[in-house]
């Protein structure tokens, strides 16, 4: 998650730094790793770094979210900077578990990764498919999505741990994916992506709309999560904030009519009934430029849902660490996206 002016400033620094291409006038960047593999190569320090094992709970498991925050903001991952060896690890990580579910790999070489060009290197976005039961050339697709990448180390040397940011999406996206490979009972195919260089201008969405795995005119809704793992301060501490986009009841008159509960925002509250959670509109707690995360690249061309538990006094700072992340949070994120993708099986498919 992005947030204020003074970060709009430094997205254009990135994206300007971002254009180290041939058409700029420089070299061309090295080429890139693959991905999954050569993490030793990579991070010779995590080459025992192994995923956490597969749980065989048809429930949301606590203990696999738990896991995957202590990894990825674990101290040997060094805040996982889009820049840095240890965010290529993770995505050779996340390659690995998407691959061990049984999702299907996206791209024309057989892989989980979508390499692009940054600041003179390359980052990724690790990519997976899960088709609907049902066959059907063209039939609709929902993305979820939340990014890997984070803080990294501050120049005094210290780690961002960047457990809530965004560790804690991370452990929600890949609990999503665990259980939808185990039910696959929707009518619309899903497509999961763990986003790569969020923190320094969203460029791995750009990336990703640019070039996507499936044509995004068949996006049904973009989920994205983006800290989902702190209580709501104040009452009821256990709400999820959202914010949509493309929906009637967020201020968009051509998505609908609003009195016949139509768009994202009115999905997720039939879903919040179903599954006993209660959400609250982000902009109850910030004005509509505080909060900026990977979903404002979709929303002019897919109706989106920004997940978040909200800022808090941790936000980019080294206190962002696994013990401060209320696990309940992020399952009960996982739970709310679960009977969402229920209410939007019960809708006409557009």
């Amino acid at each position: 998650m992005r947030v204020g002016a003074a970060d709009t400033v430094w997205r254009k620094i990135a994206l300007l730094l971002a254009c180290l291409l041939p058409a700029c006038g420089a070299p061309a960047p090295p080429e890139p790793v693959p991905c999954p593999g050569a993490a030793a190569d990579l991070a010779p320090e995590l080459a025992a770094v192994r995923v956490p094992p597969v749980p065989g709970s048809a429930e949301v498991s606590p203990a696999a979210l738990r896991a995957w925050i202590e990894l990825l903001a674990a101290p040997e991952m060094k805040g996982r900077h889009a820049t840095s060896p240890q965010a290529q690890v993770v995505a050779a990580l996340l390659a690995e578990r998407l691959a061990a579910l049984g999702l299907e790999a996206p791209f024309a070489d057989g892989g989980y990764c979508q390499v692009f060009p940054l600041m003179g290197g390359h980052s990724r976005n690790v990519v997976a498919h899960l088709r609907a039961a049902a066959a059907g050339a063209g039939r609709a697709a929902v993305l979820v999505g939340a990014h890997y990448d984070g803080q990294g180390l501050h120049p005094a040397g210290f780690v961002y741990p960047s457990a809530d940011d965004n560790a804690s999406g991370v452990a929600a996206l890949l609990e999503v994916a665990r259980l939808a490979a185990r039910r696959r009972a929707w009518p619309f195919d899903l497509v999961f992506v763990a986003f790569g260089a969020e923190e320094v201008g969203r460029i791995g969405a750009r990336a990703w709309l640019r070039e996507p795995s499936l044509p995004a005119t068949r996006l049904r809704l973009m989920i994205n999560f983006d800290m989902v793992g702190r209580p709501w301060p104040g009452a009821p501490a256990e709400a999820i904030g959202y914010r949509a986009t493309g929906d009637p009841a967020a201020g968009d008159p051509a998505a609908g009519d609003p009195a016949a509960g139509t768009g994202p925002a009115a999905a997720l509250r039939e879903a919040a009934a179903a599954a006993g959670v209660t959400v609250r509109a982000l902009s109850e707690r910030f004005s509509e430029d505080d909060l900026v995360s990977d979903s404002s690249v979709f929303a002019a061309q897919v109706p989106t849902l920004y997940l978040s538990t909200g800022l808090h006094a941790d936000y980019h700072q080294r206190t962002d660490t696994p013990g401060r992340v209320d696990v309940g949070q992020t399952a009960r994120a996982v739970e709310l996206t679960l009977s969402l993708l229920d209410a939007l099986a019960r809708e006409p498919d557009r």
